[in-house]
């Protein structure tokens, strides 16, 4: 494996932050939104905790420094999950945002509400994502002082590169149950809005929402995945030079990344197909030369960070030969890999990943691609 340079981002031991997604802007600064919460001592992520709130990085010399984090749209806007960014077309920065709604819970409310402290307790017990933490720390319904009901959808917009959000639009999906993406929409050059998102808090289907006009109105929602034994979330779209636009989805069921596409902007899409990469989440990326590359992180040893290759538009994945951007991380509380490539095909990857000493923040990894060999080398 080639020496690659693995730096800290962001490490803060009284946060856990997670979750990043970078894009980089018309001006040359990068952005990078995340999670992060007070440190407990058991893993909560958003689903589970109503202090998230999503933190904004900015970079204006390539990744070689970062700005202090700041809470965006701005410091009212907690309880929410995973968030994505986009510069549109006309230099707007938007912001996606699912909010969940949060209530102080009683011992004598527990039998009333739909997701609370006995719930919580019921999805760290059943999570496959971690080491059963929450059955070794002794975890107990009283430790949890809330509840969750329903939530929202919104988009957020900054004309002034991120620096501040001053108009913000609430998105109807009914009739599901709620809108979230972790990774942000993409635009046609006629300037249509294409907005993915998963039925939060069910996590089960995928669905798409529109807007052709900057994003002051937003189409109803249109099934783009859904099938009998999976669960998919967390959708990850691209539009290829070639016109098709691709989508990355989660499955909950066989934890293997499923590929869906349109080759006619959404009007009709492929039924999901697996891709053979069990590394998740993801992110994508069309390279100069036509290559696709999945971002993903990998939650079994050797636990690390991969991407994974194809030269058909993302119909066959080279799963056999990765490319292995780290393979020495410490346990499976990692990933949600972005990144940002250069001209020269450079690659800064970003994703979190948790320490020796238990902290959990963003760190990155900068690497050359070399895609005719399957190598990552170092900048």
């Amino acid at each position: 494996m080639i020496p690659i340079d693995h730096q800290t981002l962001y490490r803060d031991p009284d946060y856990y932050c997670a979750h990043p997604h970078a894009i980089s802007l018309e001006n040359g600064d990068w952005l990078v939104v995340a999670t992060r919460a007070p440190r407990r001592n058991i893993v909560l992520h958003p689903p589970q905790d109503p202090t998230y709130q999503n933190i904004l990085f900015r970079s204006q010399d390539g990744g070689l420094s970062w700005s202090e984090p700041k809470v965006i749209p701005d410091d009212s806007w907690h309880g929410v999950e995973c968030a994505g960014l986009t510069q549109l077309n006309d230099g707007r920065v938007m912001l996606n945002q699912w909010r969940f709604k949060w209530i102080e819970c009683k011992p004598s409310d527990r039998g009333a509400v739909s997701f609370g402290p006995d719930q919580i307790v019921q999805s760290l017990q059943e999570s496959i994502e971690f080491d059963l933490n929450c059955k070794t720390a002794g975890v107990t319904a009283d430790m949890f002082p809330w509840s969750r009901s329903s939530g929202e959808t919104w988009v957020h917009f900054s004309k002034d590169n991120g620096q501040s959000f001053d108009q913000s639009i609430h998105i109807d999906t009914a009739p599901f149950s709620g809108g979230y993406n972790m990774r942000g929409s993409v635009q046609f050059p006629d300037g249509e809005i294409f907005l993915p998102l998963c039925d939060v808090p069910n996590y089960k289907q995928v669905f798409v929402v529109r807007s052709d006009d900057g994003g002051g109105t937003w189409s109803s929602p249109e099934l783009i995945a859904e099938g009998h034994d999976h669960e998919y979330e967390e959708p990850v779209a691209l539009i290829l030079s070639s016109g098709r636009i691709l989508v990355a989805l989660r499955d909950n069921v066989s934890r293997i990344l499923h590929m869906v596409w349109s080759d006619d902007r959404g009007k009709t899409w492929s039924k999901p197909r697996k891709s053979g990469i069990e590394e998740y989440p993801a992110q994508l990326f069309e390279l100069a030369n036509g290559t696709l590359a999945c971002l993903a992180g990998r939650r079994k040893p050797p636990y690390g960070i991969r991407l994974i290759l194809s030269q058909d538009q993302g119909q066959i994945w080279d799963t056999h030969v990765p490319i292995i951007i780290r393979d020495d991380m410490p346990n499976k509380n990692l990933g949600y890999p972005t990144g940002i490539i250069t001209k020269e095909q450079n690659m800064t990857a970003i994703y979190y990943g948790e320490d020796s000493e238990g902290v959990t923040g963003i760190e990155f990894s900068k690497f050359r691609l070399d895609v005719g060999k399957n190598v990552a080398s170092e900048v």
